[in-house]
């Protein structure tokens, strides 16, 4: 997954390279930039040639939370908004890429490629993103969990019903540990509303008397107790498309003076969407209406176990619901991600709720050399902010023991 590294730099140092009073530099009250976090990037709409992409950035102060354009921040006096621009981030190459031997900041590799080839990457533009745009930042937020329950999380076969979990993609349930906690860190002025699928159709529970985890509330005691009833209860396929548009009809729709985003999680369709046809028409129409309103979903998808048999890798078609409605796609190898103490996915995705900076980069993936296909590319980025660089390494992790926490950037054309 995705992680982030401390660079401090001394007080003293940074109050020469500032020229700043040094009495900004004591405010409490300010954050100081700590972490930067790199969740992923997608394909400008006009250049699927990736000659250009949308980097999403996260960038993190005190106890974690995200910086934005109006706060401000240690040593210096104005809004981050007006100090942050492009030439603030710099792509570098990755140290410990020993085995390429060229200049460029981005070593790539892919299933096209005979060997590791580099790529230059070119800070353009930067912007921050609020989750359905800066006129409704200030508007109540619905966070909606959409939550795949179908039968290959535990393990269980679609044939026989009867469970192996060593197949099973979350057996242990660690997602729902994560929902809890996120459930718990929300702000209490926001509406979580909680949609499961799996069969047939989804399961939008309103409630006898309109109190079921389907109806938007504040009452977190609703959505943990709806959480701990689909405990190991998962069984039958994925009917995504389905649980996508009545989603959005049931419960978005008609809650128009809340500003919504969708957390989905999904290990995969298995043998296909049980409420799709095989062109996959419904989700594509799905996709539409999401982004036509505006409406951003953060996709978590998690890998099923080699021995599920099931199809593994990136679905193209998840990586475009999360890029066409403005949200983000993280790609889970395993389900300990959800609680392991060093994955960063508990900070990404609640601070992605609110939105992200976007750092449009030029690139030379448009070259012959890169034809129709996946790539990785493994970099490192760094922001210069309130007189500290902070570095983000993308690549994979230096621990082979935590080799699945991989962060580096992945695109397709």
């Amino acid at each position: 997954m995705f992680c982030g590294l401390r660079f401090s730099i001394g007080l003293a140092a940074v109050a020469l390279a500032t020229g700043c009073d040094s009495t900004v530099g004591l405010d409490s009250t300010r954050s100081t930039l700590s972490k930067l976090y790199v969740p992923g990037a997608c394909a400008v709409d006009d250049r699927p040639d990736l000659s250009e992409v949308d980097v999403s950035i996260l960038l993190l102060g005190d106890n974690n939370a995200g910086i934005l354009p109006t706060d401000k921040i240690q040593r210096e006096t104005k809004p981050v908004g007006e100090l942050l621009g492009p030439n603030d981030f710099t792509w570098d190459k990755v140290a410990d890429r020993t085995n390429f031997n060229g200049d460029e900041p981005a070593v790539v590799e892919g299933d096209s490629l005979d060997m590791p080839r580099g790529a230059t990457l070119q800070s353009k533009s930067l912007q921050y993103r609020y989750n359905g745009g800066d006129e409704r930042r200030n508007q109540a937020r619905l966070v909606v969990y959409l939550l795949d329950s179908s039968g290959s999380l535990l393990g269980r076969d679609p044939r026989t019903d009867e469970v192996d979990t060593n197949k099973g993609s979350d057996a242990d349930d660690q997602r729902l540990q994560f929902f809890r906690t996120l459930t718990n860190v929300l702000p209490s002025s926001t509406f979580v509303s909680m949609v499961t699928f799996n069969g047939e159709l989804p399961n939008i529970d309103a409630g006898e008397n309109s109190d079921g985890p389907a109806v938007p509330t504040k009452n977190r005691d609703v959505i943990n107790t709806a959480l701990a009833d689909i405990a190991r209860a998962e069984r039958g396929g994925t009917p995504l498309a389905r649980a996508l548009r009545d989603t959005k009809s049931s419960i978005i729709d008609g809650n128009t003076d809340l500003n919504p985003v969708v957390v989905l999680f999904t290990d995969g369709v298995e043998d296909g969407d049980t409420s799709d046809d095989e062109d996959r028409s419904r989700l594509k129409a799905a996709i539409d209406s999401y982004a036509a309103d505006g409406i951003p979903v953060i996709v978590l998808q998690l890998q099923p176990p080699v021995s599920s048999g099931l199809p593994r890798g990136r679905d193209p078609m998840l990586v475009e619901l999360a890029c066409k409605t403005g949200g983000e796609h993280l790609l889970l190898e395993q389900a300990s991600e959800f609680t392991e103490s060093r994955s960063p996915l508990g900070d990404i995705v609640r601070n992605r709720l609110v939105g992200s900076w976007v750092l449009r980069t030029a690139t030379t993936l448009d070259g012959p050399a890169f034809g129709p296909g996946e790539y990785f590319l493994s970099t490192q980025l760094t922001v210069q902010l309130g007189g500290e660089a902070q570095p983000a390494r993308l690549a994979r992790n230096r621990d082979e023991r935590l080799d699945y926490l991989d962060t580096r950037l992945w695109l397709s054309k």
